[in-house]
């Protein structure tokens, strides 16, 4: 017999358990890819670019594992929160770290060198890092004074 005692604590157990599930199954590159895809839906991004891209920045460790896989975790309430620009300091937190991962994707992609065009698909080209570019002049926003 199924008394209530029993009941709960078997939920609670089955719970838990798809918690431990899901947080084991997150992971940085997923999380990355959802900020990007969250924050420019209204652009065309290459699915492959997309990986490739998250796992270069995983790569350089520049944002802590354990924020992401935890955004990862929070996957479904996170696509579908809207944060406000002024809000506490946890939405605060999220936005400027949303932005940090966009600014360095649209950087290091081919979105300004085709003139920030939304029509077209963004494809990643490489990794952006201005101390390590072997272009002489490392920033996206030049053009060629011959062209």
């Amino acid at each position: 017999m199924l008394n209530r005692r029993r009941f709960l604590v078997a939920g609670m157990a089955g719970l838990a358990g798809l918690v431990a599930w899901r947080l084991i199954r997150s992971s940085d590159e997923d999380a990355i890819i959802a900020v990007l895809k969250k924050r420019l839906d209204y652009l065309r991004l290459d699915e492959n670019g997309l990986r490739v891209f998250a796992r270069d920045l995983v790569a350089q460790q520049i944002i802590a594992s354990h924020k992401l896989r935890l955004l990862d975790f929070a996957g479904p309430v996170y696509t579908q929160l809207s944060l406000a620009a002024h809000g506490n300091a946890l939405t605060r937190a999220i936005r400027h770290g949303e932005e940090r991962i966009v600014t360095q994707y649209l950087l290091s992609s081919d979105f300004f060198q085709n003139g920030a065009d939304e029509t077209r698909e963004v494809h990643y080209y490489r990794y952006y890092d201005p101390t390590r570019t072997s272009r002489p002049c490392g920033t996206p926003f030049a053009r060629s004074i011959m062209s």
